[in-house]
């Protein structure tokens, strides 16, 4: 067997593997109800996109958890995932161990941006429920946006008993419009969010735990 051959093999091997994961990838940590659950920003989401619903418990106060998620962004806070993976791609992310407060200023519209040139913008937020992202191809290079989002990432804050939320990861994205493209392009984008999603919301647990983070008046208005 050629090289070539045994190049094709392993995609494909890799592929339908990945495609028989993808409902546990996908949906790493949430419940089906919280898989079901209408949250803001589905209306963004389109039939033929990649979709997930990710979740985990954190022992801090939504308020607190929420000034991890304020501050992401390249050039700011990054996004609590693999550095050197990040970095791999030329990103140039740095991920914050502490709360800065120069980052927590993050308005609709502005931009958060995932490497140098661009990134998403902030579709809405609500704060401390919930913060929602969307990219356009002009958002991917700064520019002012012409067309519809093709990908929206939420972050959603429920509280849970006292000082314990469940922050749910609810993402998606168009990933082509050829049939063969877009099925193959679905199940490389699950497991490279899997694996960088999943490292986030641990890292932000770990650290809004370790915090001993007290909820401040402003948060509670």
């Amino acid at each position: 067997m050629t090289i070539f051959w045994s190049i094709i093999l392993t995609f494909i091997t890799i592929g339908a593997i990945a495609h028989l994961a993808r409902p546990i990838l996908s949906n790493w940590g949430s419940t089906r109800e919280e898989q079901r659950k209408p949250l803001p920003g589905d209306e963004l989401m389109q039939p033929e996109w990649r979709h997930s619903t990710r979740a985990i418990t954190i022992h801090a106060a939504p308020e607190c958890v929420w000034r991890w998620l304020q501050q992401m962004g390249q050039g700011r806070g990054g996004f609590y995932s693999y550095t050197p993976l990040e970095n791999l791609f030329g990103f140039h992310t740095r991920n914050a161990r502490s709360i800065h407060p120069e980052w927590q200023q993050l308005e609709v519209g502005n931009l958060v941006k995932t490497h140098p040139r661009g990134g998403m913008i902030v579709w809405d937020k609500q704060v401390p429920l919930y913060l929602h992202l969307a990219g356009t191809p002009e958002t991917m290079n700064n520019q002012p946006i012409q067309q519809p989002p093709r990908s929206s990432w939420l972050f959603f804050l429920q509280p849970q008993g006292v000082n314990e939320t469940r922050l749910l990861v609810r993402s998606g994205s168009f990933c082509g419009s050829h049939p063969i493209l877009r099925f193959f392009v679905k199940d490389i984008l699950m497991v490279i969010t899997f694996i960088m999603e999943r490292k986030m919301l641990l890292t932000i647990r770990g650290r809004a735990q370790a915090e001993h983070c007290r909820p401040q008046k402003a948060f509670l208005l």
